[in-house]
């Protein structure tokens, strides 16, 4: 078994941007450099634990932070502040051995564990929990 880390930073400000081409249009018009759709800082991380219970087994715990940020979607109700959000997701997946002829795997998706409602562009649905399993053969 192994374990491994993962941590990125992103940072922006819509003043990188102050030399957007003439010819860059967005659906409410020419872009402008306060047009990002995107936060300023953006902070991602994990835990992997690999080979736990047979070869081929991992479980992964990640994160995600995001700073809030203006959102200037193509219709007015995808307009507007995109409040700063945290969540937590967790991976797993095991080989299931009694299938020798293929690669048959289990896997099970938990998004956002801690149940924090948010929501990620204006004029949607807000997110919470999401969980899945699934059963993958590859041959």
């Amino acid at each position: 078994s192994n374990l491994s880390f993962k941590l990125s930073f992103s940072y922006i400000e819509a003043g990188d941007f102050n030399d957007i081409p003439a010819g860059v249009i967005s659906a409410s018009g020419p872009l402008t450099a306060p047009d990002l759709n995107a936060p300023n800082r953006t902070w991602k991380g994990g835990i992997r634990y690999s080979n736990w219970l047979y070869q081929g087994s991992f479980a992964e715990l990640t994160g995600r932070y995001v700073d809030d940020y203006f959102f200037n979607g193509p219709f007015p109700h995808n307009r507007g502040v995109v409040p700063t959000f945290f969540v937590l997701d967790l991976d797993a997946e095991i080989p299931l051995e009694f299938f020798y002829l293929v690669d048959t795997r289990f896997g099970i998706n938990l998004r956002n564990i801690l149940n924090n409602e948010h929501v990620e562009m204006p004029g949607t649905a807000e997110l919470s929990f999401l969980g899945s399993a699934y059963v993958a053969v590859r041959f």
